[in-house]
């Protein structure tokens, strides 16, 4: 009898380990090969990913703005110790991987507890055949979410596409310079001279004033918070690079990275600056200021956004909301 439990219980176990290795199996995720679009007004969004083959699946997307790649990551999905493990590296962030904990035939959900943001990234095939693609966790003490509708494209229409928008790109370009949106970029940015003011998180009165210095080829941008000396006289200086667009940041943490503007709303409204490089930071862990986003919303009304980035991960954001001095 006791025998007869142990076989039992042996095809029970070998049974639940089989379904296990099933239900991680990658052709389980067929269903996501091909070409992907998300199109806004704005902005449009691509995901390209192979067949399963040789243990793996290889996938490629970028983000595409006013003619420009604002972003791209390249992705990996892969068997490794029996698991199966999503890989993203994205633009100007460290590579995480995400294990497999979740899949049937129309979605897989992974998961990595540790990561930032975010802890989870799934995907599911829609019943009209669209691709659903969400990424969520906790963000600042709160639950959060964001989701990317993609169609789904005939790959060689959408490589044909890609060369139709490039061609279109390369004949305006000829027709309009290059840095026409950076210089206007930098003009809605001289509209800032003068002084303006915002309350910090913590209650006090902070400052910003603007001025244009060396014949009005750059903007010299001073910081002021009333309420923390240690974080007052910060500066930066805004200025024309040829075809592009710079930030130099003077830190009070004594560290100075550069930042080069990435995007720009057709409008002029949203302009986002990401880093380039930095001196005197003492490792390549220690915290720095990485990005920067202005948001315009009239004349006398802005937002700034900066975030710092430590170890790999971003550390602290810092909104605030100016209003102009008469």
């Amino acid at each position: 009898m006791r025998n007869l439990i142990s076989v039992v219980a042996l095809i029970c176990l070998c049974f639940a380990a089989g379904h296990a290795q099933e239900r991680k199996s990658m052709n389980d995720l067929s269903w996501l090969a091909g070409c992907w679009e998300n199109k806004s007004s704005k902005r449009v969004r691509e995901e390209y990913w192979t067949k399963a083959a040789g243990g793996s699946m290889f996938g490629m997307g970028r983000a595409i703005s006013d003619g420009r790649t604002t972003e791209f990551e390249f992705m990996r999905i892969h068997e490794e110790r029996g698991d199966v493990l999503y890989t993203s590296k994205p633009s100007g962030q460290p590579e995480a991987s995400f294990k497999l904990v979740r899949t049937s035939e129309h979605e897989a959900v992974f998961e990595n507890p540790q990561h930032d943001f975010p802890q989870r990234i799934i995907y599911r095939k829609q019943s009209d055949g669209s691709l659903l693609a969400r990424i969520e966790g906790e963000r600042n003490g709160k639950q959060s979410g964001v989701d990317f509708p993609f169609a789904r494209l005939k790959c060689d229409s959408a490589m044909s596409l890609q060369s139709e928008s490039s061609d279109d790109r390369a004949r305006s370009n000829a027709a309009t310079p290059n840095d026409k949106n950076w210089a206007q970029a930098y003009e809605k940015l001289k509209t800032l001279v003068g002084k303006w003011k915002a309350r910090t998180a913590s209650g006090s009165d902070a400052y910003l004033l603007f001025e244009t210095v060396s014949n009005k080829t750059a903007l010299h941008e001073r910081f002021i918070d009333e309420g923390n000396p240690a974080h007052s006289n910060l500066l930066t200086v805004y200025h024309r690079d040829k075809d592009g667009l710079m930030a130099t940041h003077f830190c009070s943490m004594n560290n100075q990275p550069r930042l080069r503007a990435v995007e720009v709303s057709s409008d002029l409204s949203r302009l986002t600056f990401s880093i380039v490089d930095i001196t005197n930071l003492k490792t390549a862990d220690s915290a720095h200021m990485y990005k920067l986003t202005y948001e315009f919303h009239d004349s006398d009304h802005i937002t700034s956004i900066w975030t710092m980035r430590q170890g790999g991960k971003d550390v602290f954001v810092e909104t605030l909301r100016w209003e102009r001095q008469k």
